[in-house]
């Protein structure tokens, strides 16, 4: 008989480690099972203004796939949402190239002031001849962007009376309108306030534009990654409670562990009982 308690309490106790570590894997990624299919967009809108951790998993326990944080008013396209095991909704996007997931409580709906403008999805395609009839008679000036905010392509204005050939044209977040076009083998903008269709009297003759590469713009470059102190892990300075929730109801695979747990617990403690009274026999 005290041999086979002996036995019966080893089985028990292989058992124990066998269980427990399987289903701690399972609950690590349980949030898979949660998600959802979402199709929008939001903006990072991180409380302290540093910015927004990108990770693998969701949850602050999951590592980040960048060591910086997504910088603030980022755009970013959100395909699925799921709850953590904390009980804090996280969303599935891409950035620089990499999957992962961000705290949406983060992030908002609202485009931000300062995100930058997508007028290319306004933009439509023109032909027509325009010249330059700035009021203050300086010229007008050629900027990356259909706004007085976007940094000028050339230092100095294109002259008066210059012959332009119009390809697209959209309206700025002021609502005022603007025109693509290229002047000594660049590509840019001009606002078309302070041009007319007219010929005006000594103007010159229109001359054809180097055809660029490509008439699409340059990609915006990517954000600078954010310095970092040495060996130290960027973390938040003012800790957000929904991240990391005091309390949160416990999963059903959370109560299967702990009943599994206690069973086997109990299991335990009665083969220790028959051994101590087996003994006492003895």
């Amino acid at each position: 008989m005290r041999h086979l308690g002996k036995r019966l309490l080893f089985a028990a106790l292989l058992l124990v480690m066998a269980i427990v570590p399987a289903l701690a894997d399972a609950a690590v990624d349980e949030f898979w099972e949660y998600a959802y299919q979402v199709d929008y967009d939001c903006y990072v809108a991180s409380p302290d203004g540093i910015g927004l951790n990108f990770r693998y998993g969701a949850g602050s326990e999951y590592g980040k796939v960048f060591d910086s944080p997504i910088p603030m008013d980022t755009k970013l396209h959100i395909s699925q949402e799921t709850v953590s095991s904390k009980g804090s909704k996280w969303g599935y996007t891409t950035y620089n190239g990499e999957y992962g997931w961000v705290y949406l409580a983060e992030t908002t709906t609202t485009k931000p002031a300062s995100a930058a403008d997508d007028f290319w999805s306004r933009a439509y395609e023109v032909d027509y001849t325009a010249y330059v009839n700035s009021p203050d008679g300086i010229g007008v000036n050629f900027r990356s962007g259909p706004d007085s905010s976007y940094g000028k392509v050339l230092d100095d204005p294109i002259p008066m009376k210059t012959a332009l050939h119009i390809e697209q044209e959209t309206t700025s977040v002021k609502n005022s309108k603007w025109g693509y076009t290229a002047y000594n083998g660049q590509h840019g903008w001009v606002y078309l306030a302070e041009l007319t269709i007219e010929k005006p009297a000594g103007a010159p003759a229109q001359t054809p534009a180097a055809e660029p590469a490509s008439t699409e713009p340059a990609e915006p470059a990517d954000p600078a990654p954010m310095a970092e102190p040495d060996d130290v892990e960027p973390v938040h300075p003012i800790p957000v409670a929904d991240e990391q929730p005091a309390h949160q109801p416990d999963t059903p695979l959370t109560l299967a562990i702990i009943a599994i747990v206690i069973l086997v617990i109990a299991v335990t403690a009665l083969l220790l009982l028959l051994l101590r009274k087996n003994k006492t026999k003895s």
